[in-house]
């Protein structure tokens, strides 16, 4: 290897082809920082690397943990709130629903259809055909 350029790599058949990178164990090898660092935790007695360990597996799960702490802790999604959910009706619809003239038995029946409708495909779009009958 040492009579290659360290771009390329020769074949037997005298293909040329770019080299794979080097690994990273190869480049912690071959950085003098590394080996120091390395040889002075190997020469620490087994208690203390374990501490030299237990030290760097704490620092490494803080920032872990304070992502888990800045999480959204609400209980529903914004865009889910009745005011939202209104908004998303049928213009036309929301116009008949002010003017309340849609009778009681009418409403809790379309309710009852729609809890049964998105207790079954939440994400889904319920269009129903209402009878003009009020």
């Amino acid at each position: 290897m040492t009579l290659l350029e360290k771009d390329e790599c020769v074949t037997e058949e005298g293909e040329t082809f770019p080299c794979s990178p080097p690994s990273i164990f190869a480049e912690a090898c071959n950085n003098e920082a590394y080996i120091e660092i390395w040889n002075e935790f190997m020469n620490r007695s087994g208690e203390e690397q374990e501490k030299v360990l237990l030290y760097l597996e704490q620092k490494v799960r803080r920032p872990r943990e304070m992502v888990n702490k800045s999480k959204d802790k609400r209980t529903e999604h914004p865009a889910y709130s009745p005011e939202e959910c209104y908004q998303r009706i049928n213009r036309s619809l929301r116009c008949t629903l002010k003017r309340r003239q849609i009778p009681m038995g009418t409403l809790e029946c379309l309710e009852e259809e729609m809890l049964q409708f998105f207790s079954v495909s939440p994400e889904s779009v319920y269009i129903a055909m209402m009878e003009n009958r009020y």
